[in-house]
């Protein structure tokens, strides 16, 4: 996603959405992590090269590649790996949230928007369970993340009344237990934008929620 810096979001993988597997491999996911929270994407990516190695065919590790890479600015290698993901696990949420931000960071709305959709769609209870999900609080994060996403969209194709519905939309599931990459500040920044610089809309502090 292209923000209003034009500079790379973190990925809501950071927080949620993580791995399965044994004790050594959630180890090696920590470290993964670690080296991604401290955006020492050189480290992140030789322990995710060693751990795909052994693990050719892991869809998280595929997924965190594809974040680094977008972390990177190399949008197109994201949207490859994004792909790689998605023909090992087609349903993993993570796997489509990296397809749609490197969709929308190589000016593809419309294309991002679609796969936006496609998350939110499932719902909060869907994008919790299952072997791809990690827990209530950061699905919460993921939808609303993806309403977020949709409302960027909708801008970049001329939507502003679109847009800014979703960007309510987005500020109301905002709150305790939902782990969003957004701050306040930004959505209600982004709405501000969407209604042409109207304030009526805007709330109190930027406290993240």
């Amino acid at each position: 996603m292209l923000h209003e810096s034009a500079a790379p979001v973190p990925s809501p993988a950071c927080a949620r959405l993580g791995r399965t597997g044994d004790n050594k491999e959630r180890i090696v996911s920590q470290e993964i992590e670690r080296a991604i929270e401290m955006e020492d994407w050189d480290g992140a990516e030789a322990l995710i090269a060693a751990d795909l190695a052994a693990h050719p065919r892991d869809h998280w590790l595929v997924c965190r590649l594809a974040s680094t890479s977008y972390q990177r600015q190399c949008y197109a290698r994201a949207l490859e790996l994004s792909s790689q993901a998605l023909a090992l696990e087609p349903d993993c949420p993570l796997a489509l949230w990296e397809r749609a931000v490197a969709l929308q960071a190589l000016g593809c709305p419309a294309e991002a928007l679609t796969v936006y959709e496609q998350i939110a769609s499932r719902g909060v209870d869907s994008l919790a369970r299952g072997s791809c999900g990690e827990g209530r609080a950061r699905a919460r994060g993921l939808y609303a993340d993806c309403l977020f996403g949709e409302a960027e969209c909708q801008l970049e194709l001329g939507d502003k009344t679109g847009a800014a519905a979703l960007f309510r939309l987005h500020l109301q599931h905002r709150g305790r237990g939902c782990h969003s990459i957004y701050t306040l500040r930004q959505a209600r920044r982004s709405l501000l934008n969407a209604e042409d610089g109207d304030d009526r809309h805007s709330t109190g502090d930027d406290e993240r929620a």
